[in-house]
């Protein structure tokens, strides 16, 4: 059971990168990979399988890169969340990239 910090084929997670740093929810979900499972569910989202689990992180480590790439070229919040589109990789998924992107941005310029 992974509850509320795995989404499956969404955009994550408005603010919830101000409440958990991005590279901590990236290093729980590398530990819940570890784990010998085949299906995992969720208790708000879809469940998926251990390979849905993996896309889902790698989701957010191309989120961290693109948006931690902004930051260092000295770009604003609202100039990465006009920008960045993460070459439409994840044009399956379901949400608001612009929110995540903020939230994104706030997590990695509050814990530095």
């Amino acid at each position: 059971m992974a509850s509320d910090y795995v989404w499956i084929n969404q955009f994550c997670c408005n603010f919830g990168f101000d409440l958990v740093p991005l590279s901590q929810w990236i290093a729980s979900l590398r530990a819940l990979e570890a784990l010998d499972f085949d299906i995992l569910i969720n208790s708000h989202w879809a469940s998926g399988t251990k390979a849905d689990l993996i896309a889902f992180r790698g989701y957010l480590e191309d989120l961290r890169a693109a948006v931690q790439a902004g930051i260092s070229a000295g770009q604003s919040k609202e100039a990465l969340q006009q920008t960045i589109t993460l070459d439409n990789k994840y044009r399956d998924y379901t949400g608001d990239l612009k929110q995540a992107v903020g939230s994104a941005y706030d997590s990695l310029t509050r814990y530095r």
